[in-house]
């Protein structure tokens, strides 16, 4: 594993801060699709479910790559 792979490991595997963020986006998907009445019905509503789950997961993947950007360049400074 490279110094970078372990970086990007310890950021978002092992530090408590990663699992909160996991358990508060997984639970807003939760309640999320609490709303949707299942069966999906057609194709719009599967798009909405979609598009819903690519909006989670950038925001979640920003936030995500922000910390690890900042730990490459804390690492660099050491």
């Amino acid at each position: 594993m490279t110094r970078i792979e372990n970086i990007y490991e310890r950021a978002f595997h092992e530090l408590p801060e990663a699992r909160t963020d996991d358990k508060a986006l997984e639970e807003e998907i939760r309640e999320y699709l609490d709303t949707v009445s299942w069966p999906v019905k057609d194709r719009e509503e599967l798009e909405d479910l979609v598009f819903a789950g690519s909006s989670y997961g950038q925001h979640s993947g920003f936030i995500s790559g922000f910390r690890y950007a900042l730990a490459l360049v804390f690492e660099g400074l050491v």
